[in-house]
């Protein structure tokens, strides 16, 4: 698969998410993210918005979206830092 398809997939099952959420399916929507956020292969920014929207399926429960958006913050902190050292040959 190359990678703009690989990109595109990943794209289209977060955006199933977001739908999901948004009619009122949170748990389907949390399943969905749980799939994007364990998949090593999708882009790490689908994995942060899935991070971002895994909290948000988590209203009532500040504990669970804290950590799920403490878990995207360190996941953005790691991509800068890996974007500031490029690896040296």
């Amino acid at each position: 698969m190359s990678a703009a398809n690989a990109a595109r997939l990943y794209c289209d099952k977060l955006n199933r998410a977001r739908t999901m959420f948004e009619a009122g399916n949170p748990k389907e929507a949390q399943d969905v993210c749980l799939q994007l956020i364990n998949e090593p292969r999708c882009p790490k920014l689908y994995q942060i918005e899935a991070w971002t929207l895994h909290a948000e399926c988590h209203p009532d429960n500040y504990w669970a979206a804290n950590d799920s958006l403490y878990k995207a913050l360190v996941m953005c902190v790691r991509c800068e830092l890996s974007a500031s050292f490029p690896p040296t040959s």
